[in-house]
């Protein structure tokens, strides 16, 4: 699975979002999420830009709910 994070203002945001897009194509569970108003590099400053933070609560919110998936399918039932 993957989240792809991306800016309204990034040079690279229509990349990005083509990526989802091309990874859901091919069978890959994927997201994307823009954050409007935002530059390339955002997401590294969330004690400054409080969109930075709200992104940063989303994919810890989303990876969290993967991998709790992902050790739910792997576990064994007790015997």
């Amino acid at each position: 699975a993957a989240h792809i994070v991306t800016a309204q203002n990034d040079p690279l945001r229509d990349q990005g979002e083509q990526f989802a897009h091309l990874l859901r194509s091919a069978g890959v569970p994927a997201t994307a999420r823009r954050y409007p108003g935002m530059f390339h590099g955002f997401f590294n400053l969330p004690d400054d830009i409080p969109l930075a933070e709200q992104a940063n609560t989303d994919v810890h919110i989303i990876l969290r709910a993967a991998l709790n998936e992902s050790g739910s399918t792997q576990r064994k039932e007790p015997s």
